[in-house]
């Protein structure tokens, strides 16, 4: 049997050959020119080898086989195929989407040309170009078309001498997948100027420069292109700053622009140095005249005190005369030992002895009932004599007496005790005011805006809150310094 099957297949072979050539002879005749013809065949047994074969002898590409197997053979039901003459104008009409499907025949023109891709160009013979060519290389705007071993090249765009300028579209596509299309990608030339032309690749912010062999002599590196390449070198933007490279894109030297501009950014950051630092020493003069003034102020408080304390003294001294007095007159005398010393009590003038050399003081106030004069007990009411001489006993001053009438505390149980705020009542006896507990009887605070020196530090200014004076008037106690 494989015997007959074997002599059968030698018997049809030139049938076969016959009739395929006719099957594609037929679908020929009816083809559209850069198109594939579709081959139905439910007629004839058509082995895949030898279409295969005839296809190849015979210049034709093809594609798209459907088969039915047999026991010992595979014939071909179904198949594409297109001479291979027409395979450049089916791949330019249909591969890439910047090329006119209608201009094929406007590739008249071959010459020499660059075509880029990501990692540098290469420079092709035998380009089918639409614009002009001039010396052998392609020039001016057009498209072109180049099929070279297992891959066709589209371009887009202006060239001059064969080299890429302005914005160039460039296309590649791998012979033969009809499932792909080109991957297109679009570059961006200056012009070649002195062997070197600046680029701009496809997804790169920033731009490089190719020399006239194509290679990528840097990439992604320059915000900016001021001047091109000439006499070796070319000023552009690194950084923010104006640069002049070499063709090896080293650094030479910044530009005079950018030297004049770093110089008036040096001198006005030294401007402004200056005058920080001014600002600084006016605040340290203003800080210093402020302590300078407050250690003045103190001064003035000191020597005041001072001339107040000896015009107490002259006073005391004057007012201790008994000559000065007179019956009813209030007499004061300044407590010197224990915890009430410096307070006043005061008494009424009673009576005098024969010589006046002793009076009889009735006591009106004292800083406590249980306070002594040489063994007698400061109390309301309570009298004895005094020495109207030695003993520092004076007439009460402007003051004095309204005075003690604040701290009086003579008797027992006064009538109402102010003590933090709060009240007690009694049977007898007068009222008690003590010092507010935040003032400390100033009736005033130090100003907390300003932390009591009278100048906002922040607004360089007085001080709004207490106009300067440092201090303002106790909300405790409204500014009478009593609780």
């Amino acid at each position: 049997m494989k015997h007959l099957m074997l002599i059968l297949s030698a018997m049809l072979m030139p049938v076969m050959l016959f009739g395929q050539q006719k099957l594609i002879v037929n679908a020929m005749r009816n083809r559209h020119r850069g198109q594939f013809s579709q081959v139905q065949n439910t007629s004839m047994i058509l082995l895949h080898e030898e279409l295969q074969s005839y296809c190849k002898q015979n210049g034709y590409y093809l594609r798209g086989e459907s088969m039915s197997r047999y026991t010992n053979f595979n014939t071909v039901t179904y198949f594409e195929i297109l001479p291979m003459d027409d395979v450049d104008e089916y791949i330019y009409n249909n591969k890439c989407k910047f090329t006119d499907k209608s201009a094929f025949d406007a590739l008249s023109a071959t010459g020499k040309g660059w075509i880029f891709t990501s990692n540098g160009g290469e420079l092709f013979d035998d380009i089918r170009w639409s614009g002009t060519v001039q010396n052998g290389l392609i020039n001016g705007e057009g498209t072109g078309y180049l099929r070279k071993d297992n891959s066709c090249y589209f371009i887009s765009g202006e060239f001059v001498d064969g080299f890429p300028t302005g914005q160039v579209q460039f296309g590649v596509f791998a012979f033969f997948c009809d499932e792909c299309n080109a991957r297109v990608d679009i570059f961006t030339f200056g012009e070649m100027s002195d062997g070197m032309a600046w680029v701009k690749r496809p997804y790169d912010r920033k731009y490089g420069f190719v020399n006239s062999n194509g290679k990528f002599v840097v990439t992604n590196k320059y915000e900016r292109v001021i001047e091109p390449f000439r006499n070796g070198q070319a000023e552009v933007v690194s950084g923010r700053k104006e640069i002049i490279i070499d063709k090896y894109c080293n650094f030479i030297d910044y530009t005079e622009y950018q030297k004049a501009m770093d110089e008036e950014a040096r001198i006005a950051a030294e401007e402004a140095e200056r005058a920080r630092q001014q600002r600084i020493q006016d605040s340290l003069d203003r800080v210093r005249q402020r302590i300078q003034d407050s250690l003045e102020y103190v001064e003035q408080l000191r020597i005041a005190e001072e001339k107040r304390k000896a015009e107490y003294a002259r006073l005391i001294t004057v007012n201790s005369n008994p000559k000065l007095w007179t019956l009813g007159d209030h007499i004061c005398y300044q407590l010197t030992e224990g915890s009430y010393a410096g307070k006043l009590t005061c008494g009424t003038l009673e009576e005098w002895n024969e010589n006046h050399s002793k009076a009889k003081i009735k006591i009106v106030t004292s800083p406590s009932k249980d306070a002594t004069y040489q063994g007698e007990l400061l109390q309301k009411n309570n009298t004895f004599w005094i020495n109207t001489q030695g003993d520092k006993w004076h007439l009460a001053l402007k003051g004095e007496f309204e005075e003690t009438l604040k701290y009086d505390n003579s008797i027992k149980g006064p009538d109402v005790i102010y003590v933090n705020n709060q009240s007690s009542s009694s049977s007898s006896g007068p009222k008690r005011y003590d010092d507010c507990s935040y003032c400390k009887g100033a009736g005033k605070l130090p100003c907390s805006s300003c932390n009591g020196d009278g100048w906002d530090s922040w607004d360089d200014k007085t001080c709004s809150s207490c106009h300067g004076a440092g201090m303002i008037k106790c909300y405790h106690c409204r500014g009478t310094g009593k609780q």
